[in-house]
């Protein structure tokens, strides 16, 4: 069974206003939501905790009060590393700021945002603006007063306004936009391989192949696209695998070793150490 991976597709509570608010809270320290990407914006502000996240091959950590933006069509990662995690999340389908009359607004922002020609910057914490913005959208969104969407809506346009002003990362070009379109692909091809054979002996070789590029290319088209290398994003998918078994079965830590695709018990813990900044064995004697 396939875990939150690839290309994920969201569904909205109202169709005809696609967007929904999350409260998401855990006590589960080994949280980890694998590489996938969406078509939505997806804004966490964060109440407690800590997680390190990987956009793209950006990394880094988000605690209290730190404002994360995941850009449509963003690879991301999360990986909770706390106890006590509790953040609010916005998800907005772009195409509810479009209008059937194309504007100088529609042609100028909202179509390059949603076509990615307009990437932001992931980290937006410290930005008071736009921290007051979100909370605004979250108290409408959860009060449904009347005219609640109009409000809403209001709000979306003053935060991407301030977006445009302030946190542009970059603007891609059409091929530039061509060419990450096609990359999601690739990378959707090899997700997908590396989900369904971890277990089995993954070569370079192998999975360049499956996504048609030579193995220098691949190589050097995922670290740039996802800032890690294709081994450090296998070892990490087979490790959470192995924390599953481990903490879900009765499996011993070689079985479990052989199981996630490691021949060698002693590699085995050293990258689960790594991961888990912990030994397997510790997760056994729970």
């Amino acid at each position: 069974m396939r875990d939150t991976n690839l290309r994920e597709h969201m569904d909205m509570p109202d169709p005809e206003f696609p967007m929904k608010v999350l409260r998401i809270e855990s006590s589960d320290k080994n949280l980890t939501v694998n590489s996938h990407w969406h078509e939505h914006m997806e804004i966490l502000l964060f109440k407690r905790g800590k997680m390190r996240i990987q956009c793209n091959k950006n990394s880094f950590y988000a605690e209290k009060g730190s404002l994360v933006l995941v850009n449509c069509n963003d690879i991301h990662t999360f990986e909770n590393m706390c106890s006590d995690l509790s953040l609010e999340c916005i998800i907005i389908d772009m195409s509810l700021l479009k209008s059937s009359f194309i504007d100088s607004t529609q042609a100028k922002f909202i179509n390059p945002v949603i076509n990615n020609n307009i990437i932001f910057k992931n980290d937006l914490t410290g930005d008071r603006i736009i921290t007051k913005c979100f909370e605004n959208i979250i108290k409408e969104y959860n009060q449904k007063n009347f005219g609640y969407e109009l409000a809403i809506k209001a709000g979306l346009f003053e935060f991407i306004s301030h977006l445009v002003r302030n946190h542009i990362d970059r603007m891609l070009t059409p091929q530039e936009c061509d060419m990450r379109a096609k990359t999601l692909q690739r990378f959707k091809a090899v997700f997908e391989y590396v989900e369904d054979n971890y277990y089995e002996n993954i070569t370079v070789k192998d999975i360049s192949g499956v996504a048609n590029l030579s193995p220098y290319y691949f190589c050097r088209l995922f670290k740039e696209t996802t800032g890690r290398s294709f081994v450090d994003y296998l070892n990490s998918f087979r490790i959470n695998k192995a924390e599953q078994i481990l903490r879900e079965t009765d499996m011993n830590i070689t079985e479990t070793a052989l199981a996630c695709g490691f021949n060698d018990i002693n590699y085995f813990s050293r990258m689960f150490k790594r991961y888990k900044q912990m030994p397997p064995s510790k997760i056994r004697k729970k």
